[in-house]
């Protein structure tokens, strides 16, 4: 059956497929490059990066890297373009070299898209292909159960040893997340982390850190809060109370002169 007959696309060529020395995704973007020279008949062509994207399915960063990789080893080249009277970049040039050139015109059990393929030259390579696709992912995905599971395993302790060493402050912390959890409001790991971070910010030391920490816990309130300054409004009261007596002193003075009269 002619099943590639009259088909648009790219063709792995049995050559390109059997290089060792690129990942499948180059491969492909190997074969697209072909492609696209094959059909200009010549040894060069100028697609962009995004068109290039989306006619392999692999994102515009990826794509970047595959280039520079295949440019890396000697299977293409690159011109840059710019726009006429510009410094604006057009889309680059991509040249096959002499090292690709060979491998087309060497002699391949796969030639042609029409001839019978080899089962085992497909097999290699989908189970390469799916390799190369699948292990950044089970690793990524690894690297997040690991990082997941450190998360969970770290105590209220740990973190709080983290954040101070002052004793009387990390009891303090220890009774504000008792008090949360009396009124139904526990802590997550993160949520302490930004407790932390706003302490920080509305505190200038540790001892007023827990004073405001009291204060919440006194109060039975979910977040922290800036102390107000009871220094000055003492102060106020004082200064009040002050005045009143020297009113009150001038007052009986004028009062006495007055009867002495």
């Amino acid at each position: 059956m002619n099943w590639l007959k009259d088909k648009k696309g790219i063709y792995l060529l049995d050559t390109i497929i059997k290089q060792n020395d690129i990942n499948p995704s180059c491969k492909i973007v190997l074969s697209q490059l072909i492609y696209f020279c094959d059909k200009s008949n010549d040894s060069s062509c100028n697609p962009s990066i995004s068109y290039l994207s989306n006619r392999c399915g692999i994102s515009k960063r990826k794509i970047i890297d595959i280039i520079e990789r295949l440019i890396e080893k000697q299977y293409i080249t690159r011109s840059m373009n710019y726009l006429s009277d510009t410094h604006y970049n057009a889309s680059n040039t991509y040249n096959l070299t002499e090292k690709t050139l060979h491998l087309l015109e060497k002699d391949s059990d796969l030639s042609s898209p029409y001839s019978d393929v080899s089962s085992q030259s497909h097999s290699d390579f989908s189970s390469s292909l799916d390799s190369d696709f699948s292990s950044p992912m089970k690793k990524n995905n690894k690297k997040i159960k690991k990082e997941s599971k450190k998360d969970v395993s770290l105590t209220y302790d740990d973190l709080i040893s983290e954040y101070t060493q002052n004793t009387q402050l990390i009891e303090t912390l220890h009774e504000f997340i008792k008090m949360r959890n009396l009124i139904n409001a526990k802590l997550s790991n993160h949520a302490l982390k930004i407790l932390f971070t706003r302490l920080d910010n509305i505190a200038k030391d540790d001892d007023e850190k827990i004073k405001i920490l009291e204060e919440s816990i006194l109060n039975n309130w979910k977040g922290v809060f800036p102390i107000k300054n009871k220094e000055k409004q003492n102060v106020a009261v004082a200064t009040h109370q002050f005045d009143d007596e020297i009113d009150k002193e001038i007052k009986e003075q004028i009062k006495n002169e007055s009867n002495q009269q």
